[in-house]
């Protein structure tokens, strides 16, 4: 597949290109012919032409084809884009296994096992209008194991940033963070997205 395909560009043609069909309130119409009057120009500028367009696309062709561009980068960025193609269907999708009391809500962790680069994304909403209790569990990912807790902040829809979340290595949310005595809002979503 071509990374660029040249176009040739043609100017319009037409019998009167400066006539314009004007229509007025009543229906009536009357053909005009129109020309500039700009008052003093002090840049020409550069004209849409089939000539400056022509020459836009040959060097464009040229950067990318066998000008300026190393053929061994070429293939380098076909090389990366099949690599991504093959590593996003490496990607599996878990979800919470089990929701704590005070919690509800959608998480996905897409998980990349070729290269071992997991996200984790969702909202989940905060069911109670008392602050959750250090160490209270929002949710258990299933089958998430790491080697190390990352702490992470979550996005209230209200505008809040709190820092109070963290993913344990045994694939627990918990709750943990100074933060956490702000969350009092009752049914108040909170948005967040992890990479480790």
């Amino acid at each position: 597949m071509a990374l660029f395909a040249k176009k040739t560009w043609k100017n319009r043609l037409s019998e009167y290109p400066n006539r314009r069909k004007l229509t007025k309130e009543n229906g009536t119409t009357e053909l005009v012919t129109v020309s500039r009057s700009e008052g003093n120009v002090s840049r020409e500028g550069d004209a849409f032409s089939d000539t400056n367009m022509n020459d836009l696309e040959n060097r464009i062709s040229k950067a990318i084809g066998a000008g300026d561009l190393p053929a061994e980068l070429g293939a380098d960025i076909i090389s990366a884009i099949d690599a991504l193609n093959t590593s996003l269907a490496d990607y599996k999708n878990t979800n919470i296994a089990d929701w704590g009391s005070n919690w509800q809500g959608g998480v996905t962790c897409s998980i990349n096992y070729s290269t071992s680069i997991r996200k984790l994304f969702g909202r989940i909403t905060h069911k109670v209008a008392t602050a959750p209790e250090w160490g209270e569990v929002v949710g258990i990912l299933e089958g998430i194991t790491l080697s190390y807790a990352v702490p992470f902040a979550v996005y209230s829809t209200r505008g809040q940033v709190y820092n109070a979340f963290v993913l344990t290595t045994d694939g627990k949310i918990k709750v943990y963070g100074s933060d956490k005595s702000k969350l009092t809002n009752v049914n108040e979503q909170l948005e967040f997205y992890i990479a480790f």
